[in-house]
């Protein structure tokens, strides 16, 4: 992909998502704001006030940079760059429209770069178990990664989402900050991705939780395994 066609598609990405935010409220420009929350800042206001009317919206990038200094299948240096941007966009629908305790999210993103792991550090003919930069790959593409509607009911003991869903939004997951995709969330699907769809590929599934006040809980899924998700 070209450097021109690669940004374009970026562009595409989060502008997509603006014209949503537009019934509640419009955007105004604001100076950057190093101490808070957003680099952006709070937009004068429209931010919050657009949060407590039940509309929250995200426009976020990784980059991460792997260089082999020694070593690897084939030792002569390199520097490898992958990147991703987001845009979401999240939808209190009690607020907005009265429907109790229900939630809708879309996310698209886009990924680009190099991966220094296939390229430098594992023999092609059997391939690697992982990858020195985990925001590499499914392919340089815009995808659909998230697109679902969620709901709780009695207070929240049962709970069920529906829609497009990257299985480890919910399965098998861990807070973490590693670049190394190993010592990451998502396990399962990072280890057997052929058959498990982590981030940002999603398919088409549901889950229902039953939690009690402790928030303990029991969950079960049921995804679409369908192989052209894959293709970009």
């Amino acid at each position: 992909m070209t450097r021109k066609r690669f940004r374009a598609r970026a562009l595409v990405a989060a502008l997509a998502i603006l014209p949503l935010c537009a019934p509640w409220a419009a955007v105004r420009a604001a100076p950057l704001d190093p101490g808070g929350d957003y680099a952006l800042g709070d937009w004068a206001g429209t931010r919050t006030d657009l949060a407590r009317q039940g509309v929250r919206f995200d426009l976020g990038y990784v980059g991460e940079m792997a260089h082999n200094l020694s070593g690897g299948f084939r030792e002569d240096g390199r520097l490898a760059y992958a990147d991703q941007f987001h845009a979401s966009l999240s939808l209190d629908l009690e607020r907005l429209a009265g429907v109790n305790d229900a939630d809708f999210k879309v996310t698209l993103t886009n990924r680009n770069g190099e991966n220094l792991t296939g390229e430098r550090l594992v023999d092609p003919a059997t391939g690697g178990v992982s990858s020195v930069q985990e925001v590499f790959g499914r392919g340089n593409v815009t995808r659909l990664t998230q697109l679902w509607f969620q709901q709780g009911l009695f207070g929240g003991a049962l709970e069920y989402k529906l829609g497009r869903i990257p299985l480890s939004d919910d399965f098998a997951t861990l807070e973490s900050r590693f670049q190394n995709l190993y010592l990451g969330s998502g396990q399962p699907g990072n280890q057997a991705g052929a058959v498990w769809y982590n981030w940002p590929v999603s398919q088409w599934g549901g889950r229902v939780k039953v939690q009690d006040a402790a928030r303990r809980y029991l969950q079960l899924g049921v995804f679409d395994q369908n192989p052209e998700n894959l293709d970009p």
